[in-house]
Order: C-alpha cells, then structure tokens, then sequence
C-alpha cells in the first residue's frame, strides 16, 4: 500500500488532535459528579473503553490506523521522552515491546542514545 505522506500526517495530526490537551479517563472510572464538575469546569474530558495507558493507546491507535484502511507495522507510544511502548505486527502475531531510551557519555565525551527493550 503507498499512502501519500502528507495525506498520512493530515489524518496523524487530526487523530492526534482529538486527545491534546485533555483529561483521558477510562469510562466509568470515574464519579459521575466528579466528571461533570470537570467538565463544567471547562476541562476537555475524554472516556475510553480501556485504560490510557501507552501500551493500551499503541493497540488503540494501531487498530484504528487499521480499520481506516492503513496497512500498518508498527505504532510507538511515548508516556515520557525516555519511556515507549512499541506494538508491531510481525507475521499474524502482534508484539508489545516496553522500551527505555538510555543515555550515556562514550569515551570521547559525545552522547549517544540507545533503547532497551523489555
């Protein structure tokens, strides 16, 4: 499948739209009261049928990449800038891979950047 790039960041960006800036909760986690007072509040208040965290937001994002017809490898999902959770399909099998970006000062004094996979 070729997908033009541009159309590929447009929807990206869109997707990602949706949850900037807001309050992710699993559905039903919550108070009732307590959520209408945020959202009266004005904060932007997002239910989803799983718990947010960036394992279950790679498998989120990855199916519904999928089912708007991208033929998809792999999704990574930063909680942090050195914390990651990878989902990729290798065959008919889907893999989740937590990953740590580890920093340190090589003999010469340059930093270099590896992941360590868990």
């Amino acid at each position: 499948m070729v997908v033009d790039f541009g159309d590929l960041k447009k929807y990206l960006r869109a997707m990602l739209e949706e949850f900037d800036h807001a309050l992710i909760i699993e559905k039903n986690s919550m108070r009732e009261l307590t959520l209408q007072c945020l959202i009266e509040d004005g904060f932007k208040v997002i239910e989803v049928e799983f718990r947010p965290t960036a394992e279950n937001f790679a498998k989120y994002f990855y199916e519904r990449m999928c089912t708007e017809g991208f033929e998809m490898y792999q999704v990574t999902v930063f909680e942090t800038p050195i914390n990651a959770s990878d989902l990729s399909k290798v065959g008919i099998i889907m893999k989740l891979k937590i990953s740590r970006k580890i920093a340190s000062i090589n003999g010469e004094g340059k930093k270099q950047v590896s992941r360590r996979f868990y």
